[in-house]
C-alpha cells in the first residue's frame, strides 16, 4: 500500500523502555538566514561563496513523553561560475 508524505508535517519514531511509536507530528517554526557572494576573477570566471544558518525548537512526543530541543545548522557552499 502506497503511503503520502507531508511536506509540512514530521515523522517522528522513538523506542523507549521497549515501547515503540512512529508517528508525524506538526514541526516546529524554523528561521533561516543566507548570505552569498560573487566575485569576478577573470574575464569570465567567477567564484561565488555562500553561508547559511539555520535554528529550530520542536517538540515532539516520544514513548512516554515529550522531548525538546534546539537545534543548530550552519552552511558553507563554494564554487566557480562561467559568465557567458
Amino acid at each position: 500500500m502506497p503511503t503520502r508524505r507531508c511536506d509540512w508535517a514530521q515523522a517522528s519514531e522513538s523506542d523507549i523502555g521497549g515501547i515503540a511509536q512512529e508517528q508525524y507530528q506538526l514541526g516546529s517554526l524554523a528561521l533561516q538566514a543566507a548570505l552569498g557572494t560573487e566575485f569576478r576573477v577573470a574575464r569570465r570566471a567567477r567564484v561565488l561563496a555562500e553561508y547559511k544558518l539555520t535554528t529550530a525548537a520542536p517538540t515532539v512526543s516520544v514513548a512516554g513523553g515529550t522531548i525538546q530541543g534546539r537545534y543548530l545548522s550552519q552552511h558553507l557552499a563554494a564554487g566557480l561560475g562561467v559568465a557567458w
